[in-house]
Parts: structure tokens; sequence; C-alpha cells
């Protein structure tokens, strides 16, 4: 395993954290996408976070600090997303300086797609928390 993963079946919470680094991505995208199939997502939900989770990787890895967290939950009626850069600074990787405002397509997308979009900034991090609304699930669209 390329993270460390905390999974709460009864909750429908897990946290992964991996080096923030472009070539972990792809693996934050699967390990998402599985996770998401499993809780019984329909598929357009689930593609929906999928491409936010990737968007909010992508910025971690390109703009964030050494290490980041993805956090998914699925509660009722909502599907949270989370991911923070956290760790120490990186050197000699062309980070480039951000403000909350500077953001490119990629959290335009994330809004687009999302019920609510949070982008929270401390000393050493960045948190980005994106919330959709799930109607159904894939077993409950079966039995209508």
């Amino acid at each position: 395993m390329y993270g460390n993963a905390f999974a709460d079946r009864p909750g429908h919470q897990v946290r992964l954290a991996l080096p923030a680094e472009s070539a972990y991505a792809g693996v934050a995208r699967h390990f998402g996408a599985d996770l998401l199939d499993r809780w019984g997502l329909v598929p357009d939900l689930r593609d929906s976070a999928v491409l936010i989770m990737g968007e909010l990787v992508a910025n971690a890895t390109e703009h964030g600090r050494s290490r980041m967290s993805i956090g998914l939950e699925l509660a009722e009626r909502t599907l949270r997303i989370r991911v923070a850069d956290f760790g120490g600074p990186r050197s000699g990787r062309g980070r480039h300086a951000r403000s909350a405002g500077s953001f490119g397509r990629g959290l335009h997308i994330v809004r687009t797609l999302s019920q609510r979009l949070r982008v929270r900034r401390s000393r050493n991090s960045w948190r980005v928390e994106a919330v959709l609304r799930v109607e159904k699930t894939a077993s409950a669209s079966r039995t209508t």
C-alpha cells in the first residue's frame, strides 16, 4: 500500500494519506472510485466525486506541501470530499505561491459540481472541502 488508510465502515468514512506527488494522484483517484463503488453511489454521482477528488488532488500535488490527505465521508444525504496538504515545504520543485482567489479552472469545475465548496488556509496547509448532495444510492435506485 502506498499510504495510510483509515476506514470506519459504520460511518462510511475514510482518510488516505499520501506523498503530495503527481505519481500518487492516480492512486488516490482509483482508491476513491473503488470505495465509492463499494458504498453504492449511483454512477453519475460517483463520476462527479472522482472528478472533484482528482482536481483537488492535482492542486495539492502541484501547489501543496510534502504530504496530502484525502478524506471521504458519506452521510445520509451528503458526500464530503476533503483534501489537505501538510508536512514540510517542498524544495526544488517549482512550487507556486497561491492565494485563495488564484485558483484556475480546476476549482471552477469543483464549484460547479458540488453543492458547497470551502477553502481554508492555515499557516502550513490548505484544506479544501467539497460537499455533494446524495439523492440515492445505486442499490436504492435498483429497487425503485
